[in-house]
C-alpha cells in the first residue's frame, strides 16, 4: 500500500493511501463525477474503516500548546468562548477576537485544575499562541509554551476506538 504524499503546514503527510500504487490525480473543480478521481476509491474505503471500525491518523503537523499556572482556567475563561473542560476532559474550543468573532478553534484538554493542553490546526498554531500570550492579564500567573516541535499528535476515531486504546495501553 503506497501512501500519496501533500505538503502541509510545510509538514509532508500522507494524504490518501492506493492499494495499487497509482498517483493522486489531478480533478478539475469542474469535474461532477469524483468517482473518476484516484483518489475516490481509497478515501471512500478508508472513511468506511473509521466509521464501521477504527482509524488512526498522524496530527503531527498540528500545533499543542501547554498553559499552566496559578490564572490559567481563569485566562483562558476569558479568551475562550465555551466552558472550559472538566479535569482529565477535553472540548472544542473558540477563541474569540475583540469583536466577538471567532479568531481560532482548538481541542482544550484539562490536564490538573490549572493546566490544559490545547491542540490547534497548523496553520493557526502561531497565530493563537501569540493571541493568548498578547491577551494574557500582564499580572497573572501563567506559563505559555509551544510544544509543537517536541509532542506528536495522534488521532484515534472510530467504534472501536476504545478497543484498540485499551489494547496498547493497557
Amino acid at each position: 500500500n503506497g501512501a500519496e504524499f501533500d505538503l502541509k503546514a510545510g509538514w509532508e503527510v500522507p494524504s490518501w493511501y492506493s492499494q495499487q500504487g497509482g498517483k493522486l490525480s489531478t480533478c478539475s473543480s469542474t469535474l461532477t463525477r469524483r468517482e473518476s478521481c484516484a483518489w475516490f476509491e481509497p478515501v471512500g474505503r478508508e472513511c468506511e474503516a473509521v466509521r464501521e471500525r477504527v482509524g488512526v491518523i498522524d496530527l503531527s503537523s498540528y500545533g499543542v500548546i501547554l498553559v499552566k499556572g496559578k490564572d490559567a482556567k481563569g485566562q483562558l475563561d476569558r479568551l475562550f468562548a465555551n466552558a472550559l473542560p472538566q479535569v482529565g476532559e477535553g472540548c472544542v474550543g473558540h477563541m474569540l477576537n475583540h469583536y466577538g468573532k471567532i479568531m481560532s478553534q482548538a481541542q482544550v484538554m484539562r490536564v490538573k485544575d490549572n493546566e490544559f493542553i490545547l491542540v490547534t490546526d497548523a496553520l493557526s498554531e502561531l497565530a493563537s499562541l501569540r493571541w493568548i500570550k498578547e491577551n494574557l492579564d500582564s499580572s497573572s500567573d501563567v506559563l505559555v509554551e509551544n510544544l509543537s516541535d517536541k509532542w506528536s499528535c495522534i488521532g484515534v476515531a472510530g467504534p472501536r476506538s476504545g478497543q484498540l486504546l485499551s489494547s496498547v495501553f493497557s
